[in-house]
């Protein structure tokens, strides 16, 4: 059973340039009405709750607001193959130049694996 989450704006009921006291009261005033302890047995309720929690929690931490805006639903999925990324390190963005150069696979192709030895820096200065 696939379910679709609705849009956080929508489910706190705010526009999307909301301010953050403007999402507060929202959230406030609904976690009121749709919690637990005055709608025993009431599992929409619950339901309900659980939603406005979670986009609350989203829409109040502007990092996670701002991949929302950008990616949506995905951008906060941290199992998602991230298509989206950026290169990733600058070290990165060496290899996959010289593995284009050298014969390689020719550049990053969605996600890697981490390596044994992934944690170490090294600095390396380059002329070229």
């Amino acid at each position: 059973m696939a379910t679709t989450k609705r849009d956080y704006y929508e489910v706190l009921g705010v526009p999307r340039d909301a301010s953050t006291e403007e999402i507060e009261k929202a959230f406030l005033k609904l976690a009121r009405q749709y919690h637990p302890d005055r709608n025993i047995g009431n599992p929409e309720a619950a339901a309900r709750f659980r939603e406005i929690n979670e986009a609350h929690d989203v829409l109040s931490d502007q990092a996670k607001r701002e991949r929302y805006d950008r990616y949506g639903h995905a951008g906060l999925d941290p199992a998602a193959e991230p298509t989206f990324a950026s290169p990733g390190t600058f070290a990165d963005l060496v290899n996959d130049l010289f593995d284009s150069f050298m014969g390689g696979s020719g550049g990053r192709r969605g996600y890697r694996s981490p390596q044994p030895g992934a944690d170490l820096r090294t600095a390396v200065d380059i002329t070229l």
